[in-house]
């Protein structure tokens, strides 16, 4: 423990990936009685980076007592690029609460450098962030897309109205390394196209993909360093290590090009069957990454368009998304997603659409809701189902 973080007497604060299994079990049934107890086994920072979770540690039982685990990413805030922290698992074990643990572990992750905010986040953590002095909270819109097939046709029929030019990429995480590879010029066989993506063949090897449309990606946040919204750099390495620390996901790219620029992208995969107690085991797809340049219009309605139809090929019975823009939200709801905004069903959405705060220092001290950008990506929530 060092001056400039904090500490609890009789605790110590560890990686969380230095604490064996037994531990992880024993702390997931104390604080989630009501969830498998072997869930924190296979979270995504067991393969990250030793920084991206901390435990709290009881010197005189060796008991895991605390846990906070938080999603790195780069942001471009005021055109500028900062350090960024997504906090996601923030609990104390009932047996240890009191003693200031929870505010010490999230403060390992507090730095005046860092844009630090959660996403996804319950009324109880919502009133735990307020005591702090976190701005918010605010709701991003949870959009749902009953039987995509339906807007598959619908997509056939307005086909061809655009001049957006969109591109299909397939894309698997396993065994991808983080070391970049050198570029390769694109190749044609690299592409789907939507007639046959029904019988797509087996993606190339990943870091092969990622040296061919990386490029493209952070072509497309060059041209959004300027756009004014404060939002994560979707860029070759934010997917690289992505793809690193997710374990088995197939992503589908949809990379939109104007005149042969690359002006935005949706990412697209399957959920995990189970992973949503919402949904069970109904056959669900969720829109990871919705980005354009400019929030252009023409170009969201065309990915978001795309993105349903990829979803009814991969055999969904119902879509997902989520952002915190209204141009998207106009985009997928012109796509046949429904919104907050209808009648019944729209109040079950709100109920369900995450909740938002960040800290307002640093960084993060001029932000408004109106400027943040928000998807499924930005916090571990991709990660997660």
């Amino acid at each position: 423990m060092t001056e400039d973080q904090p500490g609890v007497a009789g605790y110590d604060f560890v990686p969380a990936n230095s604490i064996d299994q037994a531990r992880l079990i024993a702390f997931s049934a104390a604080v989630w009685p009501d969830r498998p107890a072997d869930q924190l086994v296979s979270r995504w920072w067991r393969r990250a980076e030793a920084s991206c979770a901390t435990a709290a540690v009881h010197e005189a039982t060796g008991a895991m007592a605390g846990f906070c685990s938080a999603r790195p990413s780069d942001w471009v805030i005021n055109r500028q690029t900062v350090s960024t922290v997504a906090i996601c698992d923030w609990y104390v074990d009932p047996a240890h609460a009191g003693k200031g643990l929870g505010k010490c572990l999230l403060g390992r992750f507090e730095t005046v450098d860092k844009f630090v905010f959660a996403f996804s986040l319950s009324d109880a953590a919502v009133a735990n962030f307020k005591k702090l002095g976190w701005a918010g909270p605010h709701r991003a819109c949870l959009m749902l897309l009953p039987l995509p097939t339906i807007a598959k046709f619908r997509a056939a029929i307005f086909a061809g109205r655009t001049a957006v030019e969109l591109e299909d990429w397939a894309i698997e995480s396993a065994g991808l390394s983080a070391i970049p590879v050198k570029r390769a010029p694109v190749q044609r066989q690299d592409r789907v196209s939507l007639d046959d993506s029904a019988q797509c063949r087996p993606p190339l090897e990943p870091a092969h993909i990622l040296s061919v449309l990386g490029p493209q990606l952070d072509r497309i946040e060059g041209q959004r360093l300027l756009d004014g919204t404060a939002h994560m750099r979707r860029g070759e390495a934010e997917w690289r290590w992505r793809l690193s620390v997710c374990g088995e996901r197939s992503y589908h790219f949809c990379l939109a090009r104007r005149a042969g620029e690359p002006v935005g992208y949706a990412a697209v995969r399957r959920l995990t069957p189970g992973s949503s107690r919402q949904l069970g085991h109904i056959p669900g797809v969720i829109i990871t990454d919705l980005v354009a340049v400019g929030d252009d219009t023409a170009v969201l309605r065309a990915l978001a368009t795309r993105a349903a139809t990829v979803a009814s090929e991969l055999g969904a019975a119902v879509v997902l998304a989520v952002t915190s823009r209204p141009s998207q939200r106009e985009a997928l709801v012109s796509a046949g997603f429904l919104s907050p905004c209808v009648p019944l069903l729209g109040r079950a959405l709100t109920r369900r659409s995450p909740q938002y705060m960040w800290v307002p220092k640093g960084p993060g001290t001029h932000i408004s809701a109106s400027t943040i950008a928000l998807n499924f990506a930005d916090s571990d929530v991709d990660l997660l189902l």
